[in-house]
């Protein structure tokens, strides 16, 4: 399996959920055929393969969607399949899964909804089951395709698979600062602001938040102005106030959405479905900032807003002290 078909194969999984996504979250059978299938099939599960993937499998009191068999007709892992959207942490799907993979003696259960997978041994008592848990629409696709090589048949197959060993982050640049490998350039093309020596500054393309890491203090943009921040939630606030004041983020570019089920900009304070935003900021020109989201979807959707409007990501910098 070269590496870059399944990176393809994902892109386009990413491009379905943004473009088809209100279509999938209202059926299962959609979800799986273009979401998991493709998938399945690129990681060496070819579904259309009785040998490989018994779909409908029985489990004495129920089926499981997908049963991944070994060359003894075994299943090695049950997947159960969701419709985008649906929760997967709900009690019931867990116990469901857990309980087909108990009563078949099968070492792996998953559950997916097309866009999280989660995969868990339900041998292994150490507290350390679960050996998967990625959402493909949150990362770059070749960061989920070295995740994914978990699933890998050849991998998977034989009962003891291994994480890709190639490291998907890099070492901390500081305790409180970690570096994330991204799309963007990694040089930036304006340099930062002056250190002193008990503060650093670090660009934007660069940052991920830890749990209880340390906010910025900080951020400067690449014409120069600088604000003064107290917290991660700053961040997004100042990007796409920085962005309105330019004139780049207008109510006619709205709603700015990414490959979330959510609007992250919009000249009402609603999402496509209707609900209403929950954590809004109200922009110097009026537009609605939804930031309902974790502290590292804050910082992507950050980027985000600035690739998409023109800005150069590399050259905004966070300041901590």
């Amino acid at each position: 399996m070269p590496l870059d078909d399944l990176v393809q194969v994902i892109e386009t999984i990413q491009n379905r959920i943004r473009d088809h996504g209100d279509s999938l979250r209202q059926n299962e059978t959609r979800t799986r055929m273009a979401l998991i299938d493709p998938l399945l099939t690129a990681l060496g599960w070819d579904v259309a393969d009785p040998g490989l993937i018994t779909a409908e499998y029985n489990v004495g009191n129920g089926r499981a969607d997908y049963a991944l068999l070994v060359p003894s007709n075994k299943p090695t892992a049950l997947i159960e399949a969701k419709h985008l959207g649906e929760q997967l942490e709900s009690p019931n799907h867990q116990e469901q899964v857990f309980t087909y993979a108990l009563m078949q003696q099968v070492k792996y259960a998953g559950l997916t909804d097309g866009n999280r997978w989660v995969l868990d041994d339900v041998s292994d008592f150490s507290g350390e089951r679960r050996k998967l848990d990625i959402t493909i629409a949150n990362m770059p696709a070749y960061q989920c395709a070295l995740k994914f090589l978990l699933l890998w048949r050849p991998n998977l197959g034989p009962g003891q698979p291994i994480p890709a060993s190639v490291p998907v982050f890099s070492e901390s640049i500081n305790p409180t600062t970690t570096v994330e490998t991204q799309t963007y350039s990694e040089e930036p093309s304006i340099p930062p602001p002056v250190s002193t020596s008990n503060e650093e500054w670090i660009s934007l393309v660069r940052v991920k938040y830890r749990p209880g890491s340390l906010p910025p203090s900080a951020i400067c943009f690449s014409d120069g102005s600088e604000k003064q921040i107290q917290s991660w939630v700053s961040v997004i606030d100042e990007v796409a106030d920085h962005l309105a004041r330019k004139g780049k983020l207008i109510a006619d570019k709205c709603p700015v959405r990414s490959l979330g089920v959510k609007y992250i900009v919009h000249s009402q304070p609603i999402h496509a479905d209707g609900t209403p935003m929950q954590h809004i900021s109200r922009l110097s020109n009026g537009l609605f900032l939804e930031k309902r989201f974790h502290a590292n979807a804050r910082l992507r959707y950050s980027r985000f807003l600035l690739e998409h409007f023109g800005e150069d990501v590399a050259s905004v910098w966070l300041k901590f002290n």
